[in-house]
């Protein structure tokens, strides 16, 4: 996927393809540029958008942006979302897909990267996800 700068915002987790750090975008400027800092240490950058790489979702980063494994479905994970009542669910639905649904839709929407699935949920809650880390 070729970012471009409708795709992101603020808060989003993507990858710096020079220095391969996961990095938090903070700043989108003129010409599509990206300021960003690393997640883990004291790293920070500004590139263009090229720059940079979405992440792949995988169930490492599920687990990192706080969903956790509902009991009764294997490939189901959910995320409590309190003040609205809603609850979120990512589902496995091929080897490399996820169904990104609320417990009250019909259908959902499918998501490959981490800030896609950052985007969904903060148009929901107007909440940013927290990275939990020692996943």
């Amino acid at each position: 996927m070729i970012l471009k700068e409708t795709d992101i915002r603020i808060g989003n987790f993507l990858l710096h393809k020079d220095s391969e750090y996961v990095v938090k975008v903070d700043g989108i400027l003129k010409n599509c540029w990206i300021s960003a800092i690393a997640i883990y240490g004291d790293y920070f950058c500004t590139h263009p958008i090229e720059g940079f790489d979405p992440i792949e979702l995988t169930e490492e980063w599920i687990n990192k942006l706080g969903f956790k494994q509902c009991d009764n479905f294997e490939r189901e994970y959910y995320l409590a979302i309190e003040d609205n009542q809603r609850h979120c669910a990512i589902i496995d639905h091929y080897e490399n897909d996820y169904l990104f649904k609320c417990w009250y839709w019909q259908a959902g929407v499918y998501v490959k990267h981490v800030h896609q699935v950052q985007n969904i949920v903060f148009s929901l809650d107007n909440k940013e996800l927290t990275l939990i880390t020692g996943k």
